[in-house]
């Protein structure tokens, strides 16, 4: 599979597409972060953070105060996080696992969310061009796109093809049981990969 790097046009198709489709978060995105304010987020969490990462916050974030529930998603599976809110769930994740006696990457940063129990996640440690996004749970963590750029690219590939519509509200419809789902691998099952086995998956 061919991954490219996250890149301004992407990230503006992505955009386009999820205005054409009259998908709340369109018209929600706020001001993209100084390089500054970035690299002051990663200290918090002891992280640098990873380069499509970068690109994706200085671009564009996804509201701080949503004016409807579903304004963060960005598809019908997945809901983007502001960056503060996603330095603060990683903390709550790091500090979940610990009470509970089970080990939780201290490089993975979570990014955006799939429900209560499932997370979009970056591993920090990663300190390349391009940066696979893994979908973790309690369960585990897959890789479910080789890198951010071509994870964003196959979304609004979905928007633009009509797999994806959101309704009067902005909200997104339920994803038809025949339309592909926004993850380039999808596992049989939720089973458990070692994460330096899931970056090499690509």
């Amino acid at each position: 599979m061919h991954s490219e790097p996250l890149t301004l046009e992407i990230l503006e198709r992505l955009r386009t597409a999820l205005r054409s489709a009259g998908a709340s978060l369109a018209d929600e995105l706020e001001p993209g972060l100084s390089d500054e304010q970035i690299d002051g987020l990663g200290d918090e969490l002891g992280l640098a953070i990873p380069a499509e990462l970068r690109v994706f916050w200085r671009w564009q974030t996804a509201p701080s105060t949503p004016r409807h529930e579903w304004s963060r998603d960005v598809n019908s599976e997945y809901e983007l996080l502001p960056p503060h809110e996603a330095v603060e769930l990683t903390k709550v994740m790091r500090t979940m696992f610990k009470d509970i006696g089970v080990e939780y990457s201290s490089s993975l940063l979570a990014f955006a969310t799939c429900g209560a129990q499932v997370r979009l996640a970056v591993d920090c440690s990663n300190t390349g061009p391009l940066n696979p996004v893994l979908e973790e749970s309690d369960d585990g963590e897959y890789p479910i796109g080789p890198s951010f750029g071509t994870l964003f690219a196959y979304w609004a590939q979905l928007i633009e093809t009509g797999e994806y519509t959101a309704d009067e509200r902005g909200m997104w419809n339920e994803i038809p049981d025949d339309a592909p789902l926004p993850r380039l691998n999808q596992p049989p099952d939720r089973r458990t990969i070692p994460h330096a086995q899931a970056q090499r998956e690509f």
